[in-house]
């Protein structure tokens, strides 16, 4: 019996060992095909020419046309204006009271020059195309159709707001532009949406990606 058992557990032991073989060069053969996908990528990379321009192109916003905006943008109407005046009472409470924090983001000013409480500036949009009626779309939309412009300064609100109409039109903002479309767009096909500021990262607020993994790395979930 005992002799038995004993080639019974060698059996096992040798099993155990084919399997640790087995799982080792499965390692070895996916390490294998990875590396190869590596070098075939670096390879590809290695052809690209970079042509780094000797004039980097930035956006004059001093030089839109305003035009063809409505009177609305324009002028504040008997109630904007009171709507100013409440907003700018608030504005110097707060101040006043909470003189360690930064000051609120209520009224700056549009693309024409002219106050406008920040609220008024959020336009609820339905556009005509069916693909915006959700708000994955409409996220997708937004970072794919726009050109990020960096803020003046990464730790304080812009002094100003343009409206969605303009930065359509333009095809670029800043973060507080991109909210301010994004949430016109939501509201618009229904939902209850809301801007608000606040800090990020450095690296959102610079749009710095070094740190981010490379999608031509990332393997499929199987």
């Amino acid at each position: 019996m005992e002799g038995k058992e004993e080639k019974e557990q060698k059996m096992l032991e040798k099993l155990d060992e084919e399997e640790e073989e087995a799982e080792e060069e499965e390692e070895e053969l996916s390490s294998f095909n990875l590396s190869s996908e590596v070098r075939d990528l670096e390879d590809k990379l290695s052809q690209i020419q970079v042509h780094i321009p000797e004039f980097v192109y930035e956006f004059d916003w001093s030089s839109i046309d305003t035009s063809n905006l409505p009177e609305s943008y324009r002028t504040n109407s008997p109630k904007e204006q009171l709507l100013l005046q409440v907003a700018d009472n608030f504005w110097r409470q707060y101040a006043h009271l909470c003189p360690d924090r930064e000051p609120l983001f209520l009224h700056p000013v549009n693309e024409c020059n002219v106050e406008k409480f920040v609220s008024t500036t959020v336009r609820p949009t339905l556009l005509p195309y069916s693909e915006l009626y959700d708000w994955d779309s409409c996220s997708h939309f937004v970072s794919d159709y726009l050109t990020m412009e960096p803020l003046p300064s990464p730790i304080a609100p812009p002094g100003y707001l343009y409206s969605p109409t303009t930065i359509l039109r333009y095809r670029r903002g800043n973060c507080f532009d991109f909210s301010n479309l994004l949430c016109s767009l939501l509201i618009g096909a229904g939902y209850d949406a809301y801007c608000v500021n606040g800090y990020a990262t450095r690296e959102i607020c610079m749009m710095d990606e070094t740190r981010e993994a490379c999608p031509l790395f990332q393997r499929a979930k199987e």
